[in-house]
């Protein structure tokens, strides 16, 4: 149970860092 949730807590941690570079990349196109 306790395993799941460090995976869980992972996942979400990826999800931002995505979702950060691809603002990141989008406001680089958009120059």
């Amino acid at each position: 149970m306790e395993q799941k949730s460090r995976n869980n807590n992972l996942d979400k941690t990826d999800n931002k860092t995505t979702i950060r570079e691809l603002k990141e990349k989008v406001r680089n196109f958009c120059e």
